[in-house]
């Protein structure tokens, strides 16, 4: 595991070298579920490498995910546990 994995808290970072050949096959996996699925995964992993390489911060990140809360169409009846 290298210094820049350690960072992280959760098992799946520590078990995963973030680079262009992970995203590749993180897409080629999801593919199998859905092609909506596997682009998402790509670009997840995507901002994993550039988080990994300095590029973007925590900050980003947070903006980012509130982003993405708000664009998120809500689904009725759905509870988050």
């Amino acid at each position: 595991m290298d210094a820049a994995a350690k960072r992280y808290t959760g098992p799946g970072h520590r078990l995963f070298h973030h680079t262009l050949e992970t995203a590749v096959m993180f897409e080629n996996y999801y593919k199998k579920f859905d092609v909506g699925l596997s682009h998402q995964a790509r670009l997840e992993v995507a901002l994993h490498i550039a988080f990994d390489k300095g590029i973007i911060n925590g900050l980003d990140l947070a903006l980012m995910r509130e982003l993405t809360k708000a664009w998120s169409p809500k689904k009725k009846g759905s509870r988050i546990f």
